[in-house]
């Protein structure tokens, strides 16, 4: 895969399963290309190892089918070798540029989403002193926090 296949991959199918973890049904045609794969990976005369094969799939149903990746190398460690595309099914089959499309739509909204829990940290930062900000807007460790009523108050009416 290139890098851009992979970038939208991953945004478009946000969950990564082992395949063996992955309890959905997978189609006959990518059940081949998996047992070629397992063929692939036992034979111990091949130059090439299949060290992983993963399920790229939406964190919820109704997005788009999954896709189906194998990390395969020529050497012996896994940082050397690269993801291949095995197979797609459904709504994966979809042209990569709408794929491209999805994947960047999900991107600007998490984008979006950051910079509205940025702003928001902010404002409660100028109303209210760190010390006194309760620990679900800290986000670290509890052992110093002082948490009251009234900064809790000014963090809500903000």
């Amino acid at each position: 895969m290139t890098g851009e296949q992979q970038a939208v991959f991953v945004n478009c199918f946000e969950r990564q399963t082992l395949l063996e973890n992955y309890d959905q049904p997978i189609p006959l045609a990518a059940l081949r290309e998996i047992e070629a794969l397992n063929k692939l990976k036992e034979d111990e005369s091949s130059v090439y190892s299949v060290f992983r094969i993963m399920v790229l799939h939406p964190l919820l149903a109704g997005d788009p089918d999954p896709v189906l990746i194998a990390r395969i190398g020529t050497g012996e460690s896994e940082w050397s070798a690269s993801w291949h595309l095995v197979s797609r099914w459904g709504s994966s089959l979809l042209p990569f540029a709408e794929l491209r499309a999805i994947a960047r739509s999900k991107v600007v909204a998490a984008i979006e989403s950051a910079k509205e829990e940025l702003a928001h940290a902010a404002k409660v930062a100028k109303v209210c002193p760190p010390h006194r900000w309760p620990s679900r807007i800290k986000g670290w460790s509890n052992t110093h926090e002082v948490v009251d009523n009234e900064a809790i108050d000014v963090i809500a009416k903000s």
